[in-house]
């Protein structure tokens, strides 16, 4: 009986590993259809299987857009004319949180990965609010100090002019009618 079940089952030959090759070499879209289904399984698999990874680890993306908003305020304080080396101190001092935090990741070490991007980006929203108070502050200060530029100049100009019209009232009243009288006597 076991014999007559071995002679049942066609082996494979020569002719129909050229049969299966002849269809499929005829059915170039099927080729591709299977290509593409392998490749799809394949990417949705492992964007799967990295989303399970990385929701891990919540806020680890966030973090890092928080950090880069935290640099670009303290950017912005700077250029405005604030004094902003304690915010680039705590600013590295996030990027550093947040560079352990992406290693500890990558090594999955999830709950410690989780811990210092929370730190990270507590840190980042700070720098960044400090940064905007900054801002408005050094804002404010250079508008108050353009204004006192602006009125102690008009005072200056108004006190020389102030000043040349006192000494030629004076000159005047001290020598008399000037050079007009003077011609006058000769």
């Amino acid at each position: 009986m076991l014999q007559q079940q071995t002679q049942q089952r066609p082996r494979p030959t020569k002719r129909n590993k050229e049969l299966t090759l002849h269809i499929l070499m005829r059915q170039p879209s099927l080729i591709c259809l299977i290509l593409t289904l392998e490749f799809s399984i394949s990417v949705s698999q492992a964007i799967g299987s990295m989303e399970t990874q990385y929701a891990a680890v919540p806020g680890l993306g966030d973090t890092e857009e928080v950090v880069t908003l935290a640099y670009q305020a303290v950017l912005r304080a700077e250029q405005a004319g604030a004094n902003v080396s304690e915010l680039l101190d705590r600013l590295n001092e996030a990027t550093n949180l947040l560079a352990q935090a992406q290693v500890a990741y990558r090594i999955g070490h999830f709950e410690e990965a989780t811990s210092l991007a929370s730190l990270s980006r507590n840190m980042g929203v700070g720098v960044r609010n400090d940064a905007l108070t900054l801002r408005r502050s050094a804002s404010s200060e250079s508008y108050q100090s353009e204004l006192f530029t602006v009125i102690a100049s008009i005072g200056g100009v108004a006190l020389v002019i102030v000043g040349t019209i006192g000494a030629w009232i004076l000159l005047k009243k001290r020598y008399g009618h000037g050079v007009a009288g003077a011609q006058q006597s000769r």
